[in-house]
This record gives C-alpha cells, sequence and structure tokens, in this order.
C-alpha cells in the first residue's frame, strides 16, 4: 500500500514544470481533451496486463495514469476561472471538488463490493484474483470513453503562455516554487492546500490499513476498506458541496480555521471509537468533510489570485509540494508503524496513536492559520451572529462596482453599522475612522478586524490623502459622512471633508442607506448605547445602495439628497407591494 501510495506522487514530482508550461503554453481545455484521451489508452493498458496476468505491465499503467493526472491536475483546476470569472470562481471550485469526490465514492463502493463478490463466487479457482478484477476493470475503461465527448464539450479558452519548451522547464521546479513563494499569500495558501494533502493521504493509507489488520487481509477485506474510504469519500463529497454553496457569493477564507478546529475534534475523538463501528464511520466521515471544507476557500483564493499567464505554471507548483505532503504522510504512518511495534503495541493501538497525532497537527495547523487569518475569522463569526440577529433585506447591491475603488457613503446610526455593510457587500470593505477613538480597545480591534484607514481630524489634507490612497489601490472604501453616531435617528449634518476626497479620487460615489437599526441595543435610542433589552429578536433591517452620484463636484447638499432619495428605497423594503393600510 506505502510503495503504490509512492508511485501516484512522483510522476506529481518528476513532470510538475512540464505539466505547467503545456496548461500556459497551450489552451487548457486542449490539454484536458488530450488527457481524457490518453486515459482510454492507459485503462485500456491496464486491463490487458490483468488479462495477461502481468504486473509489472500494471504497475507501468498504473504509473501512466499518475503522469496522466500530473498534466491533466493543472489544466483542470486552472481553467475554473477563465470560464466562470471571480465572483462564481469559489462555487464552481468547490462542484468540480464535490463532482470528483462523489465519482471517487462511486468507484470505491462498486470496486470493492463487485470484486470481493467475485472473488467470493469463483471460489477454489486458482487464479482467480485475477479473474475478479478483469470485468470491473473493462467496464471502468469503457466509462472513460464519455469523458473524452464531456472534454471536447468544453468551451475553447485562449492559450496565455509564450514561452518555448526547452530543456530547463524539465527541471524549473524550484524555480516555480520560487515565484509562488515570492507572494507571502500564496506561499501560506499553498502550504495549508499541501497540509490538505498530505492529510487526505494518511487518513486514506490509514483507512486501508486499519481494514486489512480487521480482516487480516483476506475475504472482506475489499469490502471493509471501501466502507471506510466510502465514508471519508461521501464527507468530503458533502464538504466540497456545502462550501460551493458558502462560497457562492464571495471567497470568504475564515472558514479555513473553523474547519482546522472541526478537524482537531474529530481527529481526537475518531482515535477513541472501536473501528469499524458506525460511529466511526459517521466520524470519519465528519473528519473528511471537515476536511473538504478547511481546503475550498483556500483553493478557490489561490486560483483568483494567480496571474493569467502563469496560472499553470504556479498550480503545478502547487501540485509538487501536495506531492511532498503526501510523500511525508505515508512516511510518517510507516514511522508510527516502526515505533509502535518498537513500544509493544498491538496493531489497532497503533492506528489509535497514528490518529492522535494526525490530530494535535490539526490543532498545531489551526493554531497557525488562525494566527494569520484572525480578522476573517472574527468577521465571519461576527457577520454571521449579525445575520442571525438581524434579517436583513438589500436592494440595490448590483450597483457596487465589482472591481476597482469606490466610496461608499452610509448613514452611521449604532456601532454595528460597519457589521451591516459588510453583510450586505460581496466586497472586502475598508471603514475611515478617526484616531482618536482607538484608545478604545473594542474599536481598535475592530479596525484591525476591517483593515480600516485611521485618520487625523487635526490633519485633514493627510486624512483626505490616505483615504485616496485606499481608493486608488481597488478597494472599497467606508466613510460616514456625518462623522458621529446619530442621537436622534435621523441623519445628521453632512461634513465637508467628502468634496474633496470624491473630487480628487475619481472613483464612483455611492450612498447607502441602513433603515431598522434605530431602537436596537447598538443605537443610542433611550438614550444609552447596549445597556437596553431589545424589543424583539430577531430584528429586521433594510439595507438599500443608491445610485453613483454622477456630478463630478458633488456637495453636501447632493449628498444628502442623493441618502434621502436611497432613504426611500431602503423603507419600501420592509413593505411588501400591493399591502393594504391595515397590514401596514
Amino acid at each position: 500500500e506505502s510503495a503504490a501510495g509512492l508511485m501516484i506522487a512522483l510522476p506529481f514530482v518528476l513532470f510538475a514544470p512540464l505539466a505547467g508550461w503545456m496548461s500556459d503554453r497551450f489552451s487548457k481545455r486542449n490539454v484536458i481533451v488530450g488527457a481524457a484521451i490518453a486515459q482510454v489508452a492507459i485503462l485500456t493498458l491496464i486491463c490487458a496486463g490483468v488479462f495477461l496476468h502481468r504486473m509489472p505491465m500494471i504497475l507501468a499503467g498504473f504509473f501512466l495514469l499518475a503522469v496522466q493526472s500530473a498534466f491533466f491536475s493543472p489544466a483542470k483546476i486552472g481553467i475554473n476561472k477563465e470560464l466562470v470569472g471571480s465572483k462564481h470562481l469559489g462555487f464552481a471550485a468547490g462542484v468540480q471538488q464535490m463532482m470528483a469526490m462523489l465519482a471517487i465514492l462511486a468507484g470505491q463502493i462498486v470496486a470493492g463490493w463487485w470484486f470481493d463478490h467475485r472473488y467470493i463466487a469463483l471460489g477454489s479457482v486458482k487464479e482467480k484474483a485475477w479473474d475478479a478484477a478483469f470485468v470491473p476493470l473493462v467496464i471502468l475503461a469503457c466509462c472513460s470513453v464519455p469523458a473524452v465527448l464531456m472534454a471536447i464539450s468544453i468551451p475553447k479558452v485562449p492559450s496565455h503562455g509564450r514561452e518555448r519548451l526547452s530543456g530547463k522547464i524539465l527541471f524549473s521546479h524550484f524555480k516555480d516554487l520560487g515565484e509562488l513563494w515570492k507572494d507571502a499569500g500564496l506561499r501560506r495558501a499553498s502550504f495549508g492546500v499541501a497540509y490538505f494533502w498530505g492529510f487526505a493521504a494518511f487518513i486514506n493509507l490509514w483507512s486501508v490499513k486499519v481494514a486489512k489488520s480487521l480482516t487480516h487481509g483476506g475475504e472482506g477485506f475489499c469490502t471493509l476498506s471501501s466502507m471506510f474510504m466510502a465514508a471519508a469519500s461521501l464527507g468530503m463529497a458533502v464538504g466540497f458541496g456545502f462550501a460551493s454553496w458558502l462560497l457562492r457569493k464571495r471567497i470568504e477564507l475564515g472558514w479555513v480555521p473553523l474547519a482546522g478546529m472541526m478537524m482537531t475534534v474529530s481527529a481526537l475523538v475518531l482515535a477513541f471509537l472501536p473501528a469499524g463501528s458506525w460511529p466511526f464511520l459517521i466520524c470519519l466521515g465528519l473528519l473528511a468533510f471537515s476536511a473538504a471544507l478547511f481546503l475550498s476557500p483556500l483553493n478557490a483564493w489561490m486560483q483568483d489570485r494567480y496571474p493569467a499567464d502563469k496560472r499553470g505554471e504556479l498550480q503545478s507548483a502547487v501540485n509538487l509540494q501536495d506531492c511532498f505532503g503526501g510523500i511525508l504522510a505515508v512516511a510518517s504512518i510507516e514511522a508510527m508503524i516502526l515505533l509502535a511495534r518498537a513500544l509493544g503495541m498491538t496493531e489497532l493501538a497503533g492506528f489509535r496513536m497514528q490518529m492522535l497525532v494526525i490530530g494535535l497537527s490539526c490543532g498545531l495547523m489551526s493554531w497557525f492559520v488562525l494566527r494569520i487569518l484572525p480578522a476573517d475569522f472574527i468577521r465571519l463569526i461576527c457577520v454571521g451572529a449579525v445575520k442571525s440577529i438581524y434579517r436583513i433585506k438589500l436592494t440595490g447591491t448590483a450597483r457596487i462596482p465589482k472591481t476597482g475603488g469606490a466610496l461608499l457613503l452610509p448613514n452611521h446610526v449604532t456601532y454595528a453599522d460597519a457589521f451591516f455593510i459588510s453583510a450586505a457587500s460581496d466586497r472586502p470593505v475598508r471603514f475611515v475612522m478617526d484616531e482618536t477613538f482607538m484608545a478604545n480597545k473594542v474599536i481598535r480591534f475592530a479596525m484591525h478586524l476591517f483593515d480600516g484607514v485611521p485618520i487625523r481630524r487635526d490633519h485633514p489634507l493627510e486624512a483626505i490623502r490616505k483615504t485616496i490612497a485606499a481608493l486608488e489601490g481597488g478597494h472599497l472604501v467606508v466613510l460616514f459622512p456625518e462623522g458621529q453616531l446619530t442621537r436622534t435617528g435621523g441623519l445628521c449634518e453632512i461634513e465637508r471633508g467628502f468634496e474633496l476626497i470624491a473630487r480628487k479620487a475619481k472613483v464612483p460615489i455611492i450612498p447607502i442607506w441602513v433603515d431598522g437599526s434605530w431602537g436596537s441595543i447598538f443605537s443610542f435610542e433611550r438614550r444609552r448605547f447596549l445597556r437596553k433589552i431589545p424589543y424583539h429578536l430577531p430584528y429586521g433591517l433594510s439595507i438599500a445602495v443608491g445610485s453613483e452620484i454622477t456630478s463630478r463636484k458633488p456637495s453636501c447638499g447632493e449628498l444628502q439628497a442623493a441618502m434621502l432619495k436611497t432613504s426611500v428605497e431602503a423603507v419600501a423594503l420592509k413593505f411588501p407591494k400591493g399591502a393594504t393600510p391595515a397590514q401596514l
């Protein structure tokens, strides 16, 4: 089993640079078509090896199948953004991974049961293992033919790379890794992805070895190992499907540390459950579900961040790291088996020790990720809590630009406005705030959380420069033009600071109105903040994004009129069309 695991990883190490070059140099769609055709030929070779009882031929075919995967992977993953764009990339990546896991799940369930059934039925036939494997393999090879037609049906996409093939490309592993590691964000995310694949290799091999120990490698081994891997694959497929739904609007990295914590708990519980029991299978599925939720945001974020002309190259570098993770996982299992024997432990006790170790490694990874992404994690939790407390209705969100800088100008009713507006925007937003409020620990933490733009009122020109720099950097910047929280629920006087920013930045100026938050515990209603009981839960809230202010030199009066007009749209969300006065 360990040798097979290494064989799967080796082609990715040997051919990663060439696979990346091919995915950039040619249309990724054409590479996928070529990989699908190669798959048919290689599976036919494996079938011939089984028919002739030639194990070397089978292992050669197995190695070639891994080579085919090495070339298929960067094209398959890299084409996502070219087909769906950034907005739906998280959803598409999750669906792609879910479908892959469902296919693996089907193969594991059918293959294990089918092989064992034929193996038992053949009775005393001398070569029954070969005969039991042959028919399922032929069916598998036949099923690979429609995959060629599916590949041909993929829309054509352009090639991006222009580098010609040369000998140095074959040995550019560390150059590709160097390109990947130049970007700190990609480097950290790639380590997280490599950890996932090492973890997946560990769980897969661990499951096979546990099944072999329980059946002593005899009859029922294939069925039991298939049950274990099917539980993991089903959990992973559901996890990828759930992740695609979670990421359908935007890529949210806050799920990564949360999923890591779930992996830690699941692995530690799994170590103490009776192997092969239903609680064991359920916990194994939960562990795989958490792992899928861990991978999906990282994978989608990296695909979105790759430069178009280096997408295949960088993805191949990631695949190379993933294989090192898989090799390390195989080596670690073998090392722990030797350690368990040296300590006089039984096989099952050794397997429990291995799961405890992987659980502790999940905990360390979660802690590492949480240190890197504290803001994403807290924002996910806080925005989730806001959405559960406030039933938020939205209108006009399509007016927020999908890319580039824009100045958002909302009314200011509560301390929680930052969370309300973050919940309304598919893009991350940055808030402008006076440094005088930074003395408050909670506000200072919130500023860090939302990557705020701190300004000083006594240095207005510096404040304007900072805000303009953020806008020119392509960020969505939120500025509360009233400069203070309302004490009455109405709109306060608009301050003039926004006028110069609007004239200099040359970005869209968009009014926003948040309605319904007056009366909540975060507002000054009842003449105090926070220290009051809410009238009811969940709390109704409506947010309207107004039309862009087109004036080149917008004034306070124009903004006030635009905000009041937007408030009409927000209030209208509360009442259904055609409602009678009695219903209102």
